[in-house]
């Protein structure tokens, strides 16, 4: 899975970047995790309140720094996503 913080490289993100490291660890999981500092990457998705915190391209939380259990859920429900998406995929018949 992949995790994107956006921000501007303050004590809010920080706390956000090692809350998902925790959340994934926590769960057992390897999490990639890219901070993204430029303002206009924020402005094309929409992004107006930071830290934003994307999962795998979803937005999940945006202005606040959700607490473990949240993450933790977070994650999972992406998870979840993931799967229902691959489990509805044609498939060849062999």
């Amino acid at each position: 899975m992949k995790a994107k913080i956006y921000g501007v490289g303050g004590y809010t993100d920080q706390i956000l970047w090692e809350s998902v490291q925790m959340a994934a660890e926590e769960l057992k999981m390897k999490v990639e995790i890219e901070k993204i500092e430029d303002i206009e990457s924020f402005m094309k998705l929409g992004i107006w309140a930071i830290p934003a915190l994307l999962l795998d391209e979803t937005l999940v939380s945006y202005g606040r720094v959700p607490c473990i259990s949240e993450l933790k859920r977070y994650i999972m429900d992406q998870l979840k996503k993931e799967k229902e998406v691959d489990s509805k995929k044609i498939r060849p018949i062999n």
